[in-house]
């Protein structure tokens, strides 16, 4: 057992110059997705702009999923307690996506409007 090298010899090889060298687990969601790493320079302030307006795009998106799905699960349960054939589901649901749509516009008008 003393004749094995500590981890610290085993992972920086003098030929590094001391430096931990790059393993195979090191940068592997890089590797595998082809995403930049942090070894990337920072983001100017348009590119952080425009992914700000991505995200909330995006927050739009599953704003819409998720209120069409409780509107719709509503309109079923009112369908189910007062014997309606669909009715209540039809009506709750045109009212979310009217109602989303509304909201989905005014966002892209005022994203548009900034410089």
């Amino acid at each position: 057992m003393a004749d094995a090298p500590d981890k610290q010899e085993r992972d920086t090889p003098a030929d590094t110059g001391g430096q931990r060298r790059p393993g195979f687990l090191d940068n592997l969601a890089q590797r595998s997705t082809g995403l930049q790493g942090s070894s990337r320079a920072p983001a100017s302030s348009a590119e952080q702009q425009e992914r700000r307006q991505l995200v909330r795009l995006a927050g739009i998106g599953i704003q819409i999923a998720g209120t069409l799905g409780l509107f719709l699960w509503m309109g079923h349960w009112l369908d189910t307690v007062l014997g309606w054939h669909y009715a209540a589901m039809l009506t709750l649901g045109a009212l979310a996506l009217i109602g989303n749509f509304y909201l989905l516009i005014k966002e892209a008008l005022s994203l548009n409007k900034k410089p």
